[in-house]
């Protein structure tokens, strides 16, 4: 009996373990949104050689988490780093043929993919640095130093969101560098398109930073949207509440994550059947709010979580007497819900409220429905 009660449960524990794989692959997509929404056009620079000086394995780029328990492997890409660069940067510097460009090497210095994880989301993150040197002589160049250091954050997996954040990690470096270099006042070697030959100068990776020009990192966008809303509830001890808010949440261009704050005005109608009361609570209290979008486009499902800061004065009338008291407590939310182009939200989801000091909703759990419009 022994035996057969622990042989499924060692089963299914391995399988657990298992899930998820050896690593997670970035197989290329050089026509991805990261670069091809931010295309520089007539850039006339063009890059010849890519050199890895990071002391890592060539295909390795940093680890992700994955499977049921989160196990840490190894995060890939499925050619060679420094091709896998080149290839980003040719794609988001077009240049037409038969022109004359100023070459560029690019020396890979740091780069980063990690997850980290808290009690309620999962962070992931892209560390970057890279150096573009430029010839100024036939033999000496001009070295300009790029950077990215973004997180993201999600209420469930943030795994998936890490390729996007590797794209935009290279893109941003190249954009930095080509920003800075069109500021320079100075005579850059050129030559034609179709013949570029330039080399990698000998130099130790000190030398090329103690002689690199800062080009500043450029800031994310944040999209900002305001929404104002109603909520309807119903649950154990609550037989209805509406619930009017107002919030606004902002987003970056390269995360799916939006999160926000706001305020909400709350009418419940209750009937506490094991204390024998019954009334109408009035509350107010302030909001912070994440949606995770499952995918880039403005229309999409997603996750949703809300937590309120409530709080109110109930008065419970015994007949002989009344009895008035401060309540204050947190109101949970858990949904799921379709994002209509950024400007209309529906959802639907579960609720849970503890309120500190109320003998008419000391607690409760129940299920919530919504619909909030952009102003």
């Amino acid at each position: 009996m022994r035996t057969s009660f622990l042989l499924p449960l060692f089963l299914i524990s391995a399988m657990l373990v298992g899930c998820g794989g050896s690593d997670v692959l970035l197989q290329p997509n050089y026509s991805n949104r990261e670069i091809t929404s931010q295309k520089i056009a007539r850039a006339n620079i063009k890059i010849s050689q890519v050199v890895d000086n990071r002391k890592v394995d060539e295909r390795t780029i940093g680890s992700a988490r994955v499977g049921a328990f989160n196990r840490l492997v190894p995060y890939h890409t499925a050619v060679p780093f420094n091709e896998f660069v080149k290839n980003v940067l040719d794609s988001l510097f077009t240049t037409a043929p038969n022109t004359v460009v100023v070459p560029a090497v690019v020396y890979l210095d740091t780069f980063a993919v990690g997850e980290g994880q808290s009690l309620f989301s999962e962070s992931g993150f892209v560390h970057a640095k890279m150096y573009f040197g430029v010839p100024v002589a036939r033999d000496s160049l001009m070295y300009f130093r790029a950077g990215f250091d973004s997180t993201v954050y999600s209420g469930v997996d943030v795994t998936d969101m890490l390729e996007p954040l590797i794209y935009a990690s290279v893109v941003e470096c190249g954009k930095q560098f080509v920003e800075k270099m069109r500021t320079m006042n100075t005579q850059f070697v050129s030559m034609p398109n179709d013949s570029i030959s330039l080399v990698a100068v000998p130099a130790t990776p000190e030398n090329i930073a103690a002689q690199s020009i800062e080009a500043s990192p450029l800031k994310q966008k944040i999209t900002t949207y305001s929404n104002i809303g109603a909520m309807y509830s119903v649950g154990g001890k609550m037989q209805r509440g509406i619930r009017l808010f107002y919030n606004m949440l902002g987003q970056k261009d390269s995360s799916r994550t939006m999160t926000g704050g706001g305020f909400n005005l709350e009418i419940l109608s209750i009937n506490n059947k094991t204390a024998f009361i019954k009334g109408t609570m009035v509350s107010y209290g302030g909001n912070f709010l994440l949606r995770e979008m499952f995918s880039d486009e403005p229309t999409s499902g997603y996750f949703g979580l809300q937590g309120t800061l409530t709080f109110g004065n109930e008065t419970i009338d015994y007949g002989s007497h009344k009895e008035s008291s401060f309540y204050l407590g947190p109101f949970l939310r858990e949904t799921v819900g379709v994002s209509l182009n950024k400007k209309a939200f529906l959802e639907a989801g579960l609720y849970e409220i503890a309120l500190f000091g109320s003998k008419m909703l000391p607690s409760d759990v129940g299920f919530s429905f919504g619909v909030s419009f952009g102003l």
